[in-house]
């Protein structure tokens, strides 16, 4: 079997193949979600073009108690251009149906990297969750601007032009270091917490 362009699962995705994993990116990130787990939602869904940001409930309470922390977000640059009173309510619809999936549209999503750009800083949120959030923040401004002069003649303007303009940043990051979103997989867990092998 050729594999020169990586393996067939990962052609002409937007994803790059990671190796190892630790317990929390195979099982905990989606029950148990971290600002910065969000955050890379957020960056994959973007990076790949989506309409929207798929979220689960748990999800869904972070990004709650994260707007809603700082009663001054309200009243932000951001939040006042693009008001988020709509997107609350899903979210807390959400919680309370403990729905799988609630959508955000990619413009909902931008407007709370925004706001959570503006924000003073929080106890809850870790060296690491603002290192995302400002690399996050740079990627989206580089493609929205196209920093580096990427041809979209040659890369268009999907993920492979924001594939590029990942590898030509004057300021490398965490995330373009990866070469951007990479792909996790989501292991089965039983009720105990134990892996459940797959067929």
């Amino acid at each position: 079997m050729d594999w020169s362009a990586g393996p067939p699962f990962t052609q002409g995705v937007p994803y790059e193949q990671m190796g190892w994993l630790c317990w929390h990116c195979l099982v905990e990130r989606r029950q148990q979600p971290r600002r910065r787990d969000v955050l890379l939602r957020f960056l994959h869904a973007l990076f790949a073009g989506m309409e929207g940001v798929g979220l689960n409930a748990h999800e869904c309470a972070l990004i709650l108690e994260w707007l809603t922390e700082d009663p001054a977000l309200e009243s932000s640059k951001s939040w006042t251009a693009d008001p988020l009173e709509s997107a609350l309510v899903r979210l807390k619809s959400s919680i309370a149906d403990q729905r799988p999936t609630t959508w955000l549209s990619a413009q909902t999503a931008h407007t709370i990297v925004a706001v959570q750009q503006e924000a003073p800083a929080s106890p809850a949120t870790t060296a690491q969750d603002a290192d995302t959030l400002a690399a996050l923040v740079q990627h989206l401004a580089e493609w929205s601007t196209n920093t580096a002069a990427v041809p979209a003649s040659r890369y268009g303007t999907g993920w492979r032009y924001r594939r590029q303009l990942l590898s030509l940043t004057d300021h490398p990051t965490v995330l373009s270091r990866q070469s951007g979103p990479f792909h996790l997989f989501q292991c089965r867990v039983s009720a105990t917490g134990q892996l459940v092998e797959t067929d």
